[in-house]
């Protein structure tokens, strides 16, 4: 990709400071192949690997939607878009209480560790970038957002994908022909030199550099031409299009084929290859939104509508009605009469009273582009139907949430996407994304049942499992290995795996920033040289681990601060008394290495809390058997490389553990 304007957004004059929020931006031409874009997004911006995609599409001028309305959209949008996150749970809110997230309840893994650092919600929104209509709305959706979790620095990646010449003040985002010119050769380095300098200002942390002026462009607009519109703030990143006119309908079918490669995203080290989850979210809209929710329903992409939201979000969500009442009385017809003409099904007679009536409701309120429109449309909803879910603020069923619909279209979608022969790959996905969006009741009911055990392959539960670990789901791990896991399969390149997926653990000495931790450097960290022995550094990556399987999953969770995970892993170590001694002693020279008083504060709640798990277990071991408990404080720790547990404990200094009944005895 060759250009000259890229680089970061202040939309304001103001001085840059540690609480400015920049957006990146890149100009390209329009004919520019949707993979190579894809691409850059993930090379040059270094944009997370989304597990879930959100397109919006709608209303591009103002337009009025209730306040009760306004909020369920808002609130249900920014809560699908971070339910994802391997880091972040949003709950919603009670009555008139605000958003918040369980890391407020519970205390969150960035505020724990004391790390200032941007956690992303792991999903992309797409919408066209401009700052009114639907997209306005998605922008204070987001600014409320980051309002509330400022303190955790959260964020969720955000992508306007426009016109170069349809946004307004353009022309600011022109370099001068005196700036550095020796970039334009590989502006893909120098973009990433700006990433790097994005990540350094948002490390409040640390004191601000002198930024680099060349990469931020100062974004105001005082006026513009009639056929402009601003760009909307609360973005994270642009991409402006370019074929030399103003018009955005060219923008359709560049946004459709990029948001299709985006589903088809490499993640390196990835255990499960499985198409990223896409839904688009209609609200009201006019002709070009239709077109946009026809083109992606012809490829399968789900859609949410909106209703009561108005124009065309209303006149899909009543044809949609109409529609399965249509079919439903054709359905009910062929059974009586005992015939089945599926040719008849797809025929769609405009003249039917009720149909007019549908379109002329849209038609009078100044809509006459419904004649345009309505053939495609109406051939299409009927046809696809299926993988249409309506949105209604009131339903009982949905409990007015909107990111229950966007589950439900999602999983409708992965039950519509094969046919019979693919039926294990689609309970796979359906089961990914109850991983993901942490639905276990669902999968206990749909999924993983007595009915589907002899469908799962072992290798397909193994990778669920990893998922399941790697999301910090908890209940889906216990599930899974109740369910019959075989997690001695599990290889050492699968662990490794796991190591270069995770987003933050416990600090490692003179490890450099921008590279993730291994096993092996968080082994040299903490397991020193009274420790050598505890587990041998090296794995034979291509064999399954068999019985050391869950020791490591356990490591995993104790390196990554999982405590409940690290907890429940705990009772299926081979050595169940060992294991939470390892941790605490984790933990304790976690407090040491750590720079922050609030993270070494956590750190030592952690270890103590192991401590006296550890102690609660062999004090139920001696009150059950008194000889029994005493043998096993002799006995060396096998799955822990023969390690004694008194050694153990003093080293740790697990005080409550060493005062236990059976350790005086």
């Amino acid at each position: 990709v060759l250009t000259r304007e890229y680089g970061f957004l202040k939309f304001d004059d103001d001085p840059i400071s540690s609480n400015t929020r920049l957006s990146q931006f890149i100009r390209m031409a329009l004919d520019t192949d949707a993979a190579a874009v894809v691409e850059f997004m993930e090379q040059g911006w270094k944009l997370p690997n989304p597990d879930l995609i959100i397109s919006v599409i709608g209303g591009g001028q103002q337009f009025h939607m209730s306040p009760h309305l306004r909020q369920a959209f808002q609130q249900g949008l920014v809560i699908a878009a971070a339910t994802t996150s391997k880091t972040n749970t949003l709950l919603r809110p009670r009555g008139k209480a605000r958003l918040r997230s369980t890391m407020e309840v519970q205390g969150s893994s960035s505020e724990v560790q004391g790390s200032t650092s941007e956690v992303h919600g792991n999903a992309w929104l797409i919408t066209t970038g401009v700052n009114t209509g639907v997209v306005k709305e998605v922008g204070e959706a987001l600014n409320k957002y980051r309002y509330t979790h400022q303190k955790h620095g959260l964020d969720i990646s955000c992508i306007g994908i426009g016109s170069w010449k349809y946004t307004a003040g353009c022309e600011q985002l022109i370099r001068s022909e005196t700036q550095n010119m020796a970039d334009l050769n590989n502006p893909l380095n120098a973009i990433a030199k700006s990433s790097k300098y994005q990540s350094r200002y948002r490390n409040q942390a640390n004191q601000m550099d002198e930024p680099d002026e060349y990469f931020i462009r100062s974004y105001v607009t005082k006026q513009h031409e009639q056929y402009q519109r601003d760009l909307e703030p609360n973005h994270t990143h642009f991409l402006l299009f370019d074929d030399g006119s103003t018009s955005t309908k060219n923008m359709l079918s560049q946004r459709a084929a990029m948001e299709k490669y985006a589903r088809f995203i490499h993640v390196p080290n990835t255990p499960i290859d499985i198409l990223t989850p896409i839904v688009m979210v209609l609200v009201e809209g006019g002709p070009f939104s239709v077109r946009t929710i026809c083109q992606a329903l012809e490829s399968n992409t789900p859609l949410v509508v909106i209703r009561e939201s108005g124009r065309a979000a209303d006149l899909v969500a009543d044809l949609y009605d109409y529609f399965c009442r249509l079919d439903d009385h054709d359905h009910e017809q062929r059974v009586e009469t005992g015939l089945s003409n599926k040719k008849n099904d797809q025929i769609i007679d405009t003249r039917d009273e009720e149909l007019e009536s549908i379109l002329e409701k849209t038609r009078v309120d100044n809509n006459p582009w419904v004649d345009d429109i309505k053939y495609d449309l109406c051939r299409i909803l009927r046809s696809r139907k299926n993988m249409v879910t309506i949105f209604q603020f009131s339903s009982e069923q949905l409990h007015g949430n909107l990111e229950d619909s966007i589950l439900e279209a999602l999983f409708n979608a992965a039950k519509l996407s094969g046919n019979d022969s693919d039926e294990q790959k689609t309970r796979v996905a359906e089961l990914k994304l109850a991983t993901a969006w942490n639905k276990l009741g669902y999968a206990q009911k749909h999924i993983l049942t007595a009915n589907t055990i002899t469908k799962w392959t072992e290798s397909d539960l193994c990778e669920a499992l990893l998922d399941a670990v790697r999301r910090d789901r908890v209940g889906f791990v216990e599930l899974l290995i109740d369910y019959g896991t075989p997690v001695g399969n599990l290889t050492g390149h699968k662990i490794e795996q796991l190591y270069a997926m995770a987003d933050h653990g416990l600090p490692i000495e003179s490890k450099f920033e921008e590279a993730l931790p291994t096993r092996s450097d968080y082994y040299a960290t903490y397991f020193t040289s009274e420790f050598a022995n505890c587990t041998d550094l090296k794995l034979d990556t291509s064999l399954p681990l068999g019985k050391n399987s869950i020791r490591e999953l356990f490591l995993w969770a104790v390196f990554h601060d999982r405590f409940d995970l690290a907890k429940y892993l705990c009772s299926k170590t081979w050595n169940q008394t060992m294991a939470p001694l390892i941790a605490a002693h984790i933990y304790t020279l976690a407090a040491t290495v750590a720079v922050h008083a609030q993270t070494k504060e956590h750190y030592t709640k952690m270890a103590s809390q192991f401590d006296v798990f550890a102690k609660s277990i062999i004090d139920q071991c001696f009150a059950n058997d008194v000889f029994f408990g005493v043998d096993l404080l002799k006995q060396p720790a096998v799955a822990f490389n023969n390690l004694q547990l008194l050694g153990v404990a003093q080293r740790a200094d697990c005080q409550s553990f060493l005062a236990s009944d059976c350790v005086q005895k």
